[in-house]
């Protein structure tokens, strides 16, 4: 990318952080210049153009672009962000083409001249030689007219050469032997010790994040396995849980019907104030005591949260009840007090 040229276009390939798809939907591209704050690119608010199978762009402002080193981040709801980092040099590969053309229109009526000047000098010298006599028939010139001229034509080619200097000296005026490499090389290293690159870590972290990514078919294979369990599953649930009732115990409907046949028989009950090791009043039973005598023979056993610790577990045999709901035990412990718990089997 140039430094500091308007009308440049960088891009960035988008996927989807779901499945690892081309992403095609807005993308927002951010501008770091030279490690300063990232800001929300200055052309359109960031936005970026998609140009097709993920692939976005953005047409930075000439601002932009005026930094050592550029660094393009490119995000977007539900994609993968990507940072492009590039750095800006002037002039660049195109540019010392045109600038080369520059220097030899500018100079090409001097330096082409002379070249040219020697190329005819020396087809000159090659086609008065070959028309020069053997070595033996050489010393038997009356005149050196031809001599003559090769050693005109030899004074002309140092005069030309002379201009030019040794080891091409008289070239030093041209920019890219002298102080433009020593611009390009200063830019270059700035350049390098400018680049940060990624630690052994970050690059683990980044291939372990790229692994991690859900393919298109193990997203569907999850889909398809949840939309089983649903159907599975009630449709509400009853005081916050869920409702499951027993079919069959082993495969017996029979054993499961009599097992709810023989816990519906268990009367629950709440004790009272006023109750003894012998007596037991309660405040509420269910099912209710409506007569007297109704549960005599059955085995009180306090539930293990009950309040007195002491009850906790323990059972007695009811040999006397009344309407009233006071039960007559044997004896127990601990009186009961009131709030314990218990059931009647």
């Amino acid at each position: 990318m140039k430094k500091n040229v308007s009308s440049q276009v960088i891009g960035a390939q988008m996927v989807s952080a779901t499945d690892g798809s081309a992403f095609t939907g807005s993308v927002t591209c951010y501008v770091t210049g030279d490690g300063g704050t990232q800001a929300t690119g200055s052309v359109g608010s960031g936005a970026c153009t998609h140009e097709g199978n993920g692939f976005h762009t953005y047409a930075p402002a000439q601002s932009e672009t005026n930094y050592n080193h550029v660094a393009f981040t490119f995000t977007g709801t539900g994609a993968v962000p990507v940072t492009i980092q590039v750095y800006t040099n002037f002039p660049q590969t195109a540019d010392h083409t045109s600038s080369i053309a520059d220097i030899l229109t500018d100079t090409g009526t001097t330096l082409d001249g002379k070249i040219n000047t020697i190329d005819t000098v020396v087809d000159g010298i090659k086609a008065v030689t070959d028309n020069l006599p053997d070595s033996g028939a050489l010393s038997s010139l009356a005149t050196a007219s031809a001599l003559a001229t090769v050693d005109s034509n030899v004074d002309a080619i140092l005069l030309d050469t002379a201009e030019i200097g040794a080891a091409g000296a008289g070239l030093t005026a041209v920019p890219w032997n002298s102080a433009w490499d020593a611009e390009v090389q200063s830019e270059c290293t700035d350049a390098l010790n400018a680049y940060d690159p990624p630690t052994n870590t970050e690059m683990e972290a980044r291939t372990l994040v790229a692994a991690n990514y859900a393919t298109a078919s193990g997203v569907s294979a999850v889909e398809t396995d949840t939309q089983d369990i649903q159907s599975r599953l009630p449709a509400a649930l009853v005081s916050g849980r869920m409702a499951s009732d027993v079919i069959a115990i082993s495969g017996s409907t029979d054993a499961a019907d009599r097992i709810e046949e023989s816990t519906e028989c268990i009367v629950e009950g709440v004790c009272d104030t006023g109750g003894s090791t012998t007596s037991v009043v309660t405040s509420s039973l269910d099912p209710a005591a409506s007569v007297d005598d109704q549960f005599i023979g059955k085995v009180i056993t306090f539930k293990s949260d009950t309040t007195t610790a002491a009850l906790r577990g323990q059972s007695s045999i009811v040999t006397d009840s009344t309407s009233g709901g006071v039960l007559t035990v044997d004896a127990l412990t601990t009186a009961p007090s009131s709030g314990d718990t218990f059931v009647l089997t």
